[in-house]
């Protein structure tokens, strides 16, 4: 049993090892222009879970380098990520809501939602946007927002329980 057990954790940690390789692989060939490689190394990633190729998938579909230009599947892959609690995709996301991309409603609760959650990481740029767009809303939609962003942190909470 012990031996069983032993050689699970080896295995999980080899594999995470790989990931993480090949995750700053994908990172290396993206910032060396070299798309096609960062692709092949983030889509098995991003199609197997890991919040941050989901997210830079998502930048690469939104900016359309290495692959095509498409704001929804851009958003699809930050709605994965920032479900997993990804500053940068929730970010993102509060972009395509405040500006209605990709088949995304515009809405400005949902967009002060996501800057909210990743201006609690840290993220000041999405401090700043949340703050900016805040004065675009009406009290009900404030109020409706923070109610959004503090159930999403409950909810997160209560999963790492």
């Amino acid at each position: 049993m012990r031996k069983t057990c032993f050689v699970t954790i080896f295995i999980l940690l080899l594999n995470l090892a790989t990931y993480a390789g090949d995750f700053e692989d994908g990172q290396t060939a993206f910032e060396a222009k070299d798309y096609d490689t960062a692709v092949k190394k983030w889509k098995p990633l991003a199609e197997s879970g890991n919040a941050e190729a989901q997210a830079s998938l998502g930048l690469m579909f939104f900016q359309g380098v290495g692959v095509p230009r498409d704001h929804a599947k851009a958003g699809e892959w930050w709605t994965k990520a920032a479900e997993q609690n990804n500053a940068q995709a929730q970010f993102r996301l509060g972009f395509m809501y405040s500006q209605g991309l990709g088949g995304y409603p515009k809405d400005r609760v949902q967009a002060y939602k996501w800057w909210d959650l990743a201006a609690s990481k840290g993220i000041e740029e999405a401090e700043h946007y949340r703050n900016f767009i805040v004065n675009k809303m009406t009290p009900e939609e404030i109020n409706e927002a923070k109610k959004l962003s503090k159930g999403w942190m409950e909810k997160l909470e209560q999963s790492k329980e």
